[in-house]
């Protein structure tokens, strides 16, 4: 700033200077006999000196030369040291400098207003540079006009060179002067620069999350994003998640910003156990994962030092103003996490009196207008101890995790520039590895990608290949008239595969060698629509016609218990993650959801009526989702058995799934369509078209690696597969005649997949090298061969 201010000066001066005849500017030399100034020598007194601060220390070092790519020599006349100051505004009339590193010396005087300016920028250990008033007229020579300013970063080469004889001052030429500096000079006037910084007693160190101090001694670090005003007020800035050193000018990291990048990284270390190389990136840095108060409110809260952490939330930290909270955040929210845990501790510990003054004086006041929260705490007050109050809570005391979940959860409301969400970059690697996951049009590998290489399947393993057809000895298949197969599944752990139909029986096949186990027998009419198998694999509960549902043992293939009580057929059913109940769905009004244990008890019997043709849980346990016949989808909360909302289709759904990660449900339809639609907003995320609908019941279905898929029947016989997130067919084949009525993607291995149809047949899908190991002949199962036996364990692996 200040070296703007002397140029501008110059200038000024300049246009005021003595003319002579004519209005011509005088020479350079009659402007000098004009102002009258001496000479000074080489033996000219201290006092000489003072009179004359256009005078450069002679003792400046020599990277400083290097470095401000011109030297400044030792001079006998004070015209050429105006000419060279001349010459070093004009280099950069538009570049404010950092100021001489701070002292270690902090009672050094600043000088005051009326002293000459400094021209800072010029070295860490030179001499200031002062320039009298007649030298400053000396600048307003026509050969010495000011320079355009210069782009941001580019010096140019000075006017003045030192003789390489160390003689006198030379005023080169025109082309000398636009001559650029070498590249070799420039690194090394950075390097050397850079060295002096890092050994400097007077480097700045870090002072906050994220924080650190100016520090001189890197070059060309002007103020990159064109602020204005000298670089001086910088010094020793307390900021949360911004950096004041001479590292964050660094460049970017490929785009990315340096301090989060290193902050980042230094979490990532300390979680990976290194924690030497994490502090000695911090301390090389100058960057640190959280800010002081961050890290002191963190300690209260592990410790218990409640009013210490409530002090440090709201404002008695370092800044003043509390800790710097994320968008949207709620302190008021904030304080009742904390004023909870303390009152639980209290009555853990069993200090009633306290645990119930903390009730009426702390959380009461910021609960008023939420009166239940306050009822369902003091509850709690009734409890008969330590054991019974943490079973009530859901709480697993002061000496457990409690406290480490409500930092967590605290965390999530403090501003990341202050304190980083936890293990960060292996979020980051996470969401990169989906990302790729996602974009893998044929992804058949459950191992999760390398982060040396980007991911890649190739088509070669992708399902597009009948591997076997699964069918009953011929003599019971001839014995009776063609059934057919409306729905498949595969056990949890993929080993067996049920299929039921138009039939009484429930089919259970052995997928690994491709033979038929067991016939599950006992419904009294033909037609068997849905059939579960329990989390573990050890029951089967088929629904049917015969308007009932029965509970089998699947090893020994017994029926343990039956629920025969509807009046309409039970349609559909589904396990809970427990294994000890499950639930139906059923076209009797009476009776559209029910809830059973595998007593055969009913548990629970939802009151909204309506004729439920299929259900779906979410794995979370949290929806419950109801199909209609009426082109309607009842969505509940499973867990307080509420419905939650009701969502119109254009047309009659035939099926539906909800995806592995609870967020979306599969909607198949009649208009040859199925959409994806996600469960919270509500919103249609992709459709998927091609297959043929019609009025017979069609499934669809998720599958392969990572849930990667969307496949379905179709009402032509033909099997559709698409890419789920964008929406893509990866492959379409005939599967059965006259239609493909369900599907199902194995469940352990990404490359297999199973259909059924109107033909009686269940087929087994898979990649073509698989599929070439097997003869021609055992490529039809009657329920007798070993096929695993002819494929080898290497096609299993």
């Amino acid at each position: 700033m200040l070296a703007v201010v002397a140029a501008t000066a110059c200038q000024q001066m300049h246009s005021n200077a003595p003319q002579g005849p004519a209005g011509a500017r005088l020479s350079l030399q009659q402007f000098t006999d004009q102002a009258n100034i001496r000479p000074l020598t080489s033996n000219s007194s201290i006092e000489q000196r003072e009179a004359a601060p256009g005078m450069v220390d002679s003792e400046a070092p020599q990277d400083l030369r290097l470095r401000e790519r011109q030297t400044i020599p030792r001079t006998k006349n004070a015209l050429a040291v105006a000419d060279q100051i001349s010459q070093i505004f004009s280099d950069q009339p538009a570049i404010p400098q950092l100021p001489d590193p701070p002292s270690s010396d902090t009672s050094r005087p600043v000088p005051s207003s009326s002293q000459q300016p400094v021209i800072s920028g010029v070295g860490p250990s030179s001499s200031n540079v002062r320039t009298a008033p007649q030298d400053i007229e000396r600048l307003s020579s026509p050969s010495h006009r000011l320079s355009p300013a210069q782009t941001l970063g580019r010096r140019q080469r000075s006017t003045f060179e030192e003789p390489e004889d160390g003689g006198g001052n030379a005023l080169a030429s025109e082309a000398d002067a636009s001559r650029p500096a070498t590249k070799r000079q420039r690194r090394d006037s950075m390097l050397t620069d850079h060295n002096n910084h890092a050994s400097s007693s007077h480097a700045s160190r870090p002072v906050t999350n994220g924080t650190h101090a100016v520090g001189n001694g890197f070059r060309d670090t002007a103020d990159s994003f064109g602020h204005s005003g000298t670089a001086a007020t910088m010094q020793n800035t307390t900021l949360n998640g911004s950096s004041n050193s001479a590292a964050g000018r660094l460049p970017d990291y490929f785009g990315h910003s340096r301090e989060e990048v290193t902050r980042i990284l230094i979490q990532a270390l300390d979680d990976l156990g290194y924690t030497e190389a994490a502090e000695k990136v911090a301390h090389e840095s100058g960057f640190s994962v959280e800010s002081g108060d961050v890290a002191a409110f963190r300690h209260a809260v592990l410790s218990g030092d409640w009013q210490r952490a409530e002090q440090l939330l709201c404002g008695s930290g370092s800044n003043g103003s509390g800790i710097v909270l994320a968008p949207g955040a709620d302190r008021t929210a904030m304080k009742f996490e904390l004023r909870q845990q303390k009152f639980l501790e209290h009555l853990e510990r069993g200090e009633k009196q306290k645990a119930l003054a903390v009730l009426r004086l702390e959380l009461t006041p910021i609960c008023h207008n939420r009166p239940q929260i306050i009822q369902a705490l003091s509850r709690y007050l009734m409890t008969s101890g330590p054991e019974d109050l943490r079973n009530k809570a859901n709480w697993d005391g002061a000496n457990g995790r409690s406290r480490h979940i409500l930092l967590s959860k605290l965390r999530e409301s403090i501003s990341p520039s202050s304190m980083l969400p936890e293990h960060r970059l292996a979020v980051l690697l996470d969401c990169v590895k989906q990302s790729q996951i996602d974009n893998c049009l044929y992804h058949t590998s459950n191992e999760q990608p390398s982060l040396y290489v980007d991911h890649f399947c190739d088509r070669s393993r992708f399902p597009t290949e009948v591997l076997v057809e699964l069918s009953k000895p011929a003599s019971e298949a001839t014995s009776r008239q063609a059934e057919e197969v409306w729905q498949i599944r595969f056990s949890p752990d993929g080993k067996r595969l049920a299929s039921c139909g138009t039939e009484k029986a429930i089919n259970i096949w052995d997928v690994e060698r491709f033979t038929l186990v067991t016939q599950l027998e006992g419904h009294a009419k033909a037609g068997i629509g849905d059939v579960a198998w329990s989390p573990d694999g050890k029951y089967l509960v088929s629904c049917g016609f015969d308007r009932s549902w029965k509970l089998w043992d699947t090893n020994t293939g017994e029926c343990l218990k039956v629920a025969d009580t509807f009046e309409e057929p039970v349609s559909s059913c589904v396990w809970t993650d427990d294994g000890q109940t499950f639930v139906t769905g059923s076209l009797d009004k009476a009776k559209p959801l029910c809830t059973w244990d595998i007593q055969g008890n009913c548990l629970h019997t939802w009151t909204k009526s309506h004729r439920t043709c299929d259900i779906a849980l979410s794995p979370d346990q949290h929806w419950l989702v109801a199909m209609t016949e009426q082109k309607q989808l009842h969505v509940y909360n499973f867990a307080t058995r509420s419905h939650v909302y009701e969502l119109s289709l254009t047309n009659r759904p035939t099926s539906i799934s909800i995806s592995a990660d609870s967020r979306h449900m599969l909607v198949n339809k009649t208009d040859h369509e199925a959409v994806l639609i996600d469960i919270e907003t509500r919103e249609t995320v992709q459709k998927y078209t091609g297959q043929k609908g019609g009025q017979y019941t069609i499934r669809s279905d998720f599958g392969g690696a990572n849930e990667n898929f969307v496949i379905c029947g179709s009402d032509d016989g033909h099997v559709f597969v698409w890419h789920k997130i964008t929406g893509t067919l990866v492959h379409e084949a005939e599967a059965h005649q006259p239609r493909c009525n369900a599907v199902a993607w194995h469940p352990t291995d990404p490359c297999m997949f199973a259909t059924c149809g109107d033909d009686n047949r269940v087929k087994i899908w898979s990649y073509k090298d698989r599929a070439k190991m097997l003869p021609g002949t055992s490529r039809q199962s009657n329920g007798v061969s070993d096929i695993r036996s002819l494929l080898g364990p290497e096609m299993w692996a």
